[in-house]
């Protein structure tokens, strides 16, 4: 990915300005997008569902899959390993179940959308 560039308020818009603008809204094939996640939920019973809904920049490019891990927090309470699902080109849904009630249930980690 390229390094992004400000533009300065009121100055003229360049080719190139237009050119950073769509590369982050659209992805070819081989690319990526990351990001990070935060799962956290209370639950009263085991079977519980905890999740949301990310966003990612591009808005028109069809991902080819997501990889997500629990590098920043590993699931704790009583979560599950997280999951995915709903793969759009406008985000994806990351989730747990939990396993027993607890009032504090979480985990956070990397994700990578691979187009």
């Amino acid at each position: 990915m390229a390094t992004l560039v400000r533009v300065s308020t009121g100055a003229t818009i360049n080719a190139s300005d237009v050119d950073q603008i769509i590369s982050e809204l659209q992805h070819q094939t081989g690319e990526t997008e990351t990001g990070e996640y935060v799962l956290a939920g209370g639950s009263n019973a085991s079977g519980f569902v905890v999740s949301a809904w990310v966003s990612m920049r591009s808005r028109v490019s069809t991902p080819a899959s997501v990889t997500i891990d629990t590098s920043i927090q590993a699931p704790s309470g009583n979560a599950n390993t997280p999951s995915t699902n709903h793969l759009l080109e406008s985000g994806f849904q990351v989730f747990f179940t939990t396993s027993a009630g607890n009032v504090s249930n979480g985990c956070a980690g990397l994700w990578t959308v691979h187009f």
